[in-house]
């Protein structure tokens, strides 16, 4: 073969739009990978996709800087699975950016009595010691790191602001002193999210905000209520309002995550002529859409859970239907280079419960093989044993090895599955990867996909 010979990567996906434009992207680059040929080249070119090699003299009418830069051709000789393993190395050791991330539950307890959620509440508000010795297992690794990264969750966080504010305090002036980046998020049900308690969040360097509405408010309030039963949709839309207009400030982002029934489903189109009435003009504010799904066997027999895997592609294409300009940009993390890859399965994140407990996984907080270690109040234990089955080598199956997504879920989007030994792993695909057309296409309504130019 000529050294100018090229191949079409192993790793794109392409689709025509309305318009018969064929949009390209790349699971190894991810968005930087976006591009787009003319309606009127579509068929010729996607007849040239189809061949095993493609010569420059079949590629000299396009661009062919711009199909290299994005990774859409590689060399011929390109040896792509080798490619894969490295930034799966890079991935899974964050070795990027070094960043020591960690997710604190300040509680085990929770305001709400969710139909569906998959936790316990075993556990109530973490204790000073446990609290020094969050901060001490910090003090004693952040100068192995550039960055430290904070995810407050639960229960419900919102809960024990106190503690949320106190370590974080700490944090800053720890980072500040070592000269290490800090960022925090927080996944809180919005209840208790205040403009006052925003405030203090903000001033906390807490800037990311994950909060779930589950469709319109009969379902909202059906599914998730307060413990004594109470209706929550009211409480947490007039704190959002609030936010949106009383704080100026641009630095936060707010995630409205929402779960979908069978039963809420079927008034979805409604729910998100809510969200881009109420929030679809401030760019602080976008949606990220999932179904309630088997994660637990505590699910109450009287819940309808049938919407499940591969029906959330019903979703996005109602939701493409409806108003391809929502803004989902959330979504967009997930398709780029290793954006599936849970956050378990890297070797720098642990996850710290209220008791001092040490674990990879926010899901299984009830199992005992999600537990790799210990803090105290003047020490700490990893157990690097049973890191190894959450951190694992890059497993590929024949599936896995023909799968043109395999760049951005790098077969690690679950790695309980792995760590569990009671179960049989045979891997598992994330519910972007089913979307993957409908999201290229409404990203393409907000996006660049640089145009590769017919001469």
């Amino acid at each position: 073969m000529d050294k100018k010979d090229f191949k079409f990567s192993k790793f794109n996906a392409y689709i025509s739009n309305e318009k018969n434009e064929v949009l390209l992207y790349n699971s190894l680059v991810g968005s930087n990978s976006f591009c787009k040929v003319d309606a009127s080249d579509e068929s010729r070119f996607l007849d040239l996709i189809k061949l095993d090699v493609v010569r420059s003299e079949d590629l000299e009418t396009y661009d062919i800087e711009v199909l290299k830069r994005c990774g859409i051709i590689v060399p011929f000789d390109a040896d792509e699975m080798q490619t894969l393993k490295y930034f799966y190395m890079r991935e899974i050791e964050r070795a990027d950016k070094r960043v020591l991330h960690l997710t604190i539950l300040p509680t085990g307890k929770c305001n709400f009595a969710c139909e569906y959620c998959y936790e316990k509440f075993s556990n109530g508000r973490m204790s000073d010691d446990i609290k020094d010795g969050i901060f001490n297992f910090v003090k004693k690794n952040i100068n192995f790191f550039s960055a430290l990264e904070i995810s407050w969750f639960g229960g419900e966080p919102l809960i024990e602001l106190d503690i949320i504010l106190s370590l974080s305090k700490k944090f800053i002036d720890l980072c500040k002193a070592t000269k290490k980046y800090y960022y925090a998020t927080v996944t809180t049900n919005g209840y208790l999210l205040d403009v006052d308690t925003m405030n203090k969040l903000l001033e906390a360097r807490v800037l990311g905000y994950q909060i779930t509405i589950d469709g319109c408010k009969e379902f909202h309030d059906k599914y998730r209520h307060l413990q004594n039963g109470g209706n929550t949709f009211d409480t947490i839309i007039a704190n959002l309002k609030n936010i949106k207009r009383w704080l100026k400030t641009g630095v936060f982002r707010i995630y409205l995550r929402s779960n979908f029934t069978k039963e809420s489903s079927q008034k979805f189109e409604e729910y998100i002529d809510y969200f881009n009435e109420q929030f679809g003009d401030d760019s602080r504010f976008s949606m990220l859409v999932r179904s309630v799904g088997h994660i637990s066997n505590n699910l109450p027999m009287n819940l309808d859970i049938e919407v499940m895997d591969t029906s959330v592609s019903d979703f996005f294409n109602r939701l493409y239907k409806r108003n391809p300009r929502t803004r989902i940009d959330h979504h967009q993390m997930f398709i780029e280079r290793g954006g599936c890859v849970c956050y378990a399965a890297r070797d720098n994140d642990y996850v710290i419960d209220s008791v001092g407990n040490i674990r990879k996984c926010t899901v299984a907080l009830e199992s005992d093989y999600n537990i790799v270690g210990k803090v105290n109040k003047d020490n700490y234990f990893i157990d690097f044993s049973k890191m190894k089955d959450w951190v694992t080598e890059l497993y590929l199956d024949d599936k896995c090895r023909e799968c043109s997504f395999i760049g951005a879920c790098m077969n690690s989007s679950c790695p309980s599955a792995k760590a569990d030994k009671t179960k049989i792993y045979g891997g598992n695909c994330p519910n972007e990867k089913v979307n993957l057309s409908a999201i290229l296409m409404m990203l393409d309504t907000v996006c660049e996909f640089k145009s590769v130019k017919v001469k």
